[in-house]
């Protein structure tokens, strides 16, 4: 199966104590990386942790043919 992306969802739990940084940082890079293949960063989630930094990435995608099933 072959999709084209259209756009990324980028989720993050961050220590507050280096969360505005961080935060800046990845959203940059997941918007570079996106745009790198034509697909926009859409948004995600943002939330507290303390500890190391956790994050999901989802890559939307629209089918280049459908799928018959």
């Amino acid at each position: 199966m072959a999709a084209v992306p259209v756009g990324v969802l980028l989720s993050m739990a961050l220590d507050p104590a280096r969360a505005s940084d961080e935060a800046l940082g990845l959203q940059r890079g997941a918007s570079e990386a996106g745009g790198e293949v034509g697909a926009r960063l859409l948004g995600g989630d943002l939330a507290r942790r303390d500890g190391p930094c956790a994050r999901a990435v989802v890559v939307v995608g629209r089918p280049v043919t459908p799928s018959r099933r």
